[in-house]
């Protein structure tokens, strides 16, 4: 599958498969039907699914490798929800994007509707209402 970052679209991979063009990778978090994968460069790469922009590349395409997210830099820790996600800086900034309906992205409704009709982020965004705060760790849960 997508998700596999095998660059297939079979749906099942039986054997351990290295992922080419990931090097150097500190952690990955796994969603419904995305990844990301952080390297120790502070660099989050995405795959998968990109349903409600969760691959974070202003569109909703399958990718079947491992894409940089270019607008995240220094990033010290990811985490993917069901359909969402967050990074985090090694400054404690928080960055949101994926699916906000159940208010998990911590951006206003206002905020979300302006960008997407749905209230989904396709890029990742800076948690505004945080912006004041050093956030020290992050965590994701799953929409039931």
């Amino acid at each position: 599958s997508a998700q596999c970052g095998a660059g297939t679209s079979s749906p099942i991979i039986f054997n351990p498969t290295k992922i080419e063009n990931l090097t150097n990778i500190k952690s990955v978090s796994c969603g419904n039907d995305h990844s990301l994968a952080l390297n120790y460069s502070g660099d989050v790469f995405s795959w998968g699914k990109s349903e409600g922009g969760v691959l974070g590349y202003n569109d909703n395409n399958y990718e079947y490798l491992p894409l940089k997210i270019k607008s995240l830099v220094n990033i010290d820790e990811i985490c993917c929800g069901s359909l969402h996600n967050l990074a985090l800086t090694n400054e404690g900034v928080l960055y949101s994007w994926g699916c906000g309906e159940g208010g998990q992205l911590g951006h206003t409704e206002e905020f979300l509707l302006q960008n997407d009709p749905n209230g989904c982020l396709t890029v990742p965004s800076v948690v505004q209402h945080l912006m004041h705060t050093k956030v020290t760790k992050i965590s994701c849960g799953e929409v039931l």
